[in-house]
């Protein structure tokens, strides 16, 4: 029996793991050339040096479009049984007595409190629900992300368990809980997320990966923010197209997650790849949102060189946790009052076009997730 050559094995996990067959520019090639070609410039892309042990060739690819055959009816399969999908429900999140406390330093706002609130679980009319967390007067903090359409996310408070701003956080988990993989995906760009083991959990049903390119240059970082961005504006691009010449209606929801913004430009600052990066993000910030493209950027610092003022003020919504500076964090915000606490322990100020609350963010326990998590993966 003849065995498999390595490499072509090794391509065949790369286009697996990627979700090829799902990317868009696999589904509207113009013809077989130019799928082959497409196939092949990706596949390229995604291999280190160290990994190339020949050249990519014609017969490799064809096996491989071969082979997608296999995989798109296994993930039309799937599509069809998601019609059944089920909502995980509320019952997952442990309830606290009391389920919310506001005291000096010693805040807490349990999951239980804001996701199993009658507010939260009967919302039917907001496209992409997100429940932020609590007001300090107690109310619950729900804003539609489509109408946002875009929010900024700024300072650093982190859930020590997954290592992600409680905001990030709260995002993931309202969608996650009101909305089918069918009607939402999501899209990640940054270190954060690149190391975060407890979301791939569940990559499969929500997440849609962005094929990888190797850099070799000293602003490789900065390369590869630009590019994963450009991915987003072509996907927002065929998706007009599409609307243009009718032959889709509707799309699923894409929230765009990028962190640590600035973090990719800092190392190796080049002006050039600033002025390209500010110009796909007001771009996208402009016009994604008409096509159902929704973008949530983190971000530990604020600075004036590359998250300019033109780009801040095009999230009329902003979410602002501790940093370093309270003047900072009022201008991020858009408040012109002093806070009156700190902006730890979950605390943060919203604003929404011109007005800002108090509040905090719900903490959600692991083993919360893990379950949620678990009724996801059960149901594909």
């Amino acid at each position: 029996m003849k065995t498999k050559d390595p490499f072509y094995l090794h391509l065949e996990k790369i286009f697996i793991k990627y979700k090829m067959y799902r990317q868009p520019w696999f589904e509207h090639a113009a013809s077989q050339e130019e799928l082959m070609e497409l196939t092949k410039a990706h596949l390229e892309q995604s291999l280190s040096y160290t990994e190339k042990e020949r050249e990519i060739t014609v017969d490799d690819v064809k096996r491989l479009l071969k082979t997608s055959m296999t995989y798109i009816t296994n993930y039309n399969k799937t599509s069809t049984l998601m019609k059944n999908y089920q909502l995980p429900p509320a019952s997952l999140f442990k309830s606290y007595q009391p389920d919310y406390v506001f005291l000096p330093k010693a805040n807490f706002v349990s999951a239980h409190s804001v996701y199993a609130s009658d507010e939260f679980q009967n919302e039917q009319s907001m496209d992409l629900p997100i429940a932020a967390g609590r007001s300090f007067d107690g109310k619950l903090i729900l804003f539609d992300l489509a109408k946002s359409p875009h929010l900024f996310i700024g300072g650093v408070n982190f859930q020590l368990h997954t290592q992600m701003c409680f905001g990030l956080e709260s995002i993931v988990t309202s969608l996650l809980l009101k909305k089918k993989p069918s009607e939402v995906q999501f899209v990640t760009i940054g270190h954060l997320w690149s190391n975060n083991d407890i979301f791939r959990k569940i990559a499969k049903q929500f997440f849609i990966p962005i094929p990888k390119n190797i850099y070799t240059a000293k602003d490789a970082f900065a390369r590869k923010m630009v590019d994963d961005l450009n991915w987003v504006k072509k996907e927002m691009n065929r998706r007009f197209e599409k609307r243009t010449n009718d032959e889709c209606s509707t799309f699923p929801y894409l929230v765009i997650i990028a962190s640590d913004v600035v973090e990719y430009f800092s190392k190796h600052p080049s002006k050039k790849m600033q002025q390209e990066f500010q110009s796909v993000t007001l771009q996208l910030l402009e016009k994604a949102h008409e096509v159902g493209i929704h973008l949530v950027f983190h971000q530990w610092y604020f600075t004036n060189d590359l998250i300019t003022k033109s780009i801040v003020e095009k999230f009329s919504s902003r979410i602002a946790f501790h940093m370093d500076e309270t003047r900072t964090t009022l201008m991020f915000a858009g408040s012109k009052e002093p806070m009156g606490f700190d902006l730890g322990n979950g605390e943060m100020l919203y604003y929404r076009n011109g007005s800002s609350v108090k509040g905090v963010s719900p903490r959600i326990e692991k083993c919360e997730l893990e379950e949620i998590f678990k009724h996801i993966k059960s149901q594909c």
